[in-house]
């Protein structure tokens, strides 16, 4: 199975310091889409041997902000031969989420989503790296 992702992280790095380690192994090309001001995040991707798009499609036409203009420009730089995921910077996958994937008889033709464990605060995220919740079945 070929899995290939697009993360968009403008000024969330702090976030995507923890997410991106644990995200990256996942996929066999994983693309951060960031500005040319966000240093910050541009190392981290640096540090972690990930592609980083720097750009300003996000301002394009007066916006504030337009996400999906940043998530457009990192499918570009994709096979897209496989799966393609679009994840936020303070997303992360189960750590057996591959080994979940492999066997399941996707259908092409469909858009999956997944369950989420969500951290509203530090401290919860870290209660859970201290004793995780299982969200899956091993096996």
């Amino acid at each position: 199975m070929y899995l290939e992702a697009v993360i968009v992280c403008v000024s969330y790095s702090d976030f995507l310091a923890h997410t991106l380690p644990l995200n990256k192994n996942h996929f066999n090309k994983l693309i951060v889409v960031t500005t040319p001001d966000d240093v910050e995040t541009q190392k981290l991707c640096e540090y972690h041997h990930v592609q980083c798009l720097q750009t300003n499609v996000f301002y394009e036409d007066g916006a504030s902000f337009n996400k999906a203009k940043g998530i457009n420009a990192g499918l570009k730089l994709l096979k897209q031969s496989g799966w393609v995921l679009h994840l936020d910077s303070d997303m992360v996958l189960p750590p057996q989420f591959r080994d979940t994937l492999e066997p399941l008889q996707l259908d092409p033709t469909y858009v999956y989503g997944v369950d989420r464990l969500m951290c509203t605060s530090y401290n919860d995220w870290a209660a859970h790296l201290a004793k995780p919740h299982l969200t899956q079945e091993a096996g």
